[in-house]
């Protein structure tokens, strides 16, 4: 690098054409005043002691404009200034969004721009015209949320540089600054909910227990004791779970859908081990679909289930109202399948609650009020088994109360442990999800007065399901007499809970 004259400097042409509009070179100016130009420019000699600019024009002219005598220089070899690559090169000089916070942050310092500080020296105004002229042409709300993803940073990592400047790549090379700030402030609260969860090893309270572990050996609980398992396992390759497991290692990451079934249908082995021999189990699960072709999962685990000795008996489907839009061809998947399994066809099966709850229009069930009345396989009805939303907002508004973020957004309705439940078990009965999560079947199954056994190897999934059955102590008690729930009017409210009015 070395210094040549202003006036033996030629302007590239080209980019004085296509960027004939600078809307803040004046702001440049300002900044070549107080720092001095800070980048060399690139030019090769053209001859009679004249150099023809590459790129620098706008340092060129500002330092024109200021009087500067000499400009710092880069030589190389003569190249054709085509229109091409002045625009190539125009974006290669782009600022990056870590360029962006870096200036910012540098400015402020320079000019002692403190947030709340009143200053009014010649010096703190002119910091202040500049960072106004940044957020003219970065836009305000790019530089707040730049901010914001650099604070969350600082407060994720500390004093340590070498993280910082990770965190600021994945910036550069992301598409989105909102999604990079989502990123990172999922990271915080991930960081805070296992702060405030801890170690736990073991929720428990009247009716209910949950254990910190997996369900491949559910030794708390005797053979043949549970009425009822409803459980809704890992989907596929849909998610993977911040649960202590290496993501290679975990149920549903399997490199096949074959080796996915066996995994899962041997898991239920212990479920079969632990079930009366009238007892039932409920499986959620849904298809996947990958390079345009679904894999016929459900399909391919009923048939791995039943090779292990188990009898499908009944196949039901959730309907969903607001389903995820996919835009392939095929209609928008707003289904998922719920398959009841059982030791024995033997099994109890109780359809007494049917006729006592006021179903009203009667699309939940089949038969007239004069006659037997079942349930129907496709719960689609307005007042049940459609819902538009996982029934999370209760739990998430009490789990904010203690400092905790509710992140698991994968929860099945109340009502699908609920229907279950009813028909397939007793009061005082054992009710057990091999899959615990936030303890979605744990809430209905003692809300119903059955007692509840979860596993989970989450802890912070186990303090959500401690958070959720404390609140469930809040609540007006079931009205129970004779072994049966009496006159209940459900009053359908997705947004918020599962409710019912109670009378007798």
């Amino acid at each position: 690098m070395f210094h040549l004259s202003t006036s033996v400097l030629r302007p590239n042409a080209q980019t004085s054409r296509l960027y004939a509009v600078d809307t803040t070179f004046e702001t440049f100016v300002r900044w070549v005043e107080v720092e001095g130009i800070l980048e060399p420019l690139l030019v090769f000699e053209v001859g009679g002691g004249f150099y023809q600019v590459i790129s620098g024009n706008r340092r060129l002219m500002a330092a024109q404009r200021l009087g500067f005598e000499t400009v710092p220089c880069i030589l190389q070899e003569a190249v054709e200034l085509t229109e091409s690559r002045v625009i190539g090169h125009q974006q290669h000089r782009e600022k990056l969004p870590s360029e962006i916070i870096r200036d910012l942050r540098v400015l402020e310092e320079r000019y002692n721009l403190r947030q709340g500080v009143r200053n009014n020296s010649p010096l703190v105004q002119e910091g202040k015209k500049l960072r106004n002229a940044m957020v003219a042409e970065f836009g305000k709300s790019t530089i707040d949320r730049l901010r914001r993803f650099e604070k969350d940073v600082r407060e994720l990592v500390g004093d340590d540089t070498e993280a910082y400047q990770g965190y600021m790549a994945d910036l550069d090379r992301s598409k989105s600054i909102s999604g990079s700030c989502t990123k990172v402030k999922n990271l915080l609260k991930k960081r805070s909910n296992e702060e405030i969860a801890g170690d736990i090893q073991e929720v428990s309270g009247e009716n209910y227990t949950v254990y910190r572990g997996s369900c491949t050996s559910m030794s708390h609980l005797e053979d043949g004791s549970v009425a009822t398992v409803v459980t809704s396992p890992p989907y596929f390759q849909m998610r993977v779970y911040e649960n202590g497991v290496p993501a290679s290692a975990q149920l549903g990451q399997e490199p096949s859908v074959e080796e996915f079934c066996e995994n899962l249908s041997q898991v239920f082995d212990e479920a079969f081990r632990v079930l009366k021999a009238d007892g039932s189990l409920f499986v959620n699960i849904s298809d996947c679909v990958q390079n345009g072709r679904m894999l016929c999962v459900p399909y391919q685990f009923v048939l791995a289930m039943v090779k292990r000795g188990w009898t499908l008996n009944d196949t039901i489907v959730w309907s969903k109202v607001n389903p995820v839009y996919q835009s392939n061809k095929r209609s928008v998947a707003s289904h998922e399948y719920i398959y009841h399994f059982v030791k024995s066809v033997e099994f109890f099966y109780d359809r007494t609650w049917i006729k006592a709850w006021n179903f009203d229009p009667h699309t939940m069930t089949y038969g007239g009020p004069s006659g037997e009345v079942a349930l129907r396989s496709c719960l689609q009805f307005a007042e049940v088994l459609t819902t538009p939303v996982p029934n999370n907002h209760e739990l998430r508004v009490e789990c904010e109360k203690i400092g905790m973020s509710l992140t698991h957004s994968a929860t099945f309705p109340k009502e699908i442990p609920l229907v279950a439940i009813l028909s397939t078990s007793r009061p005082g009965d054992v009710v057990v999800d091999m899959f615990n999560g936030t303890g979605t079947t744990g809430e209905v199954a003692v809300a119903m007065g059955r007692n509840y056994v979860g596993y989970e190897l989450s802890s912070v999934y186990m303090k959500f399901t401690e958070v959720r059955m404390e609140t469930l102590k809040k609540r007006k008690p079931v009205v129970v007499m004779n072994s049966m729930i009496l006159s209940c009017h459900f009053v359908p409210d997705f947004n918020a809970e599962l409710s019912f009015k109670w009378a007798i």
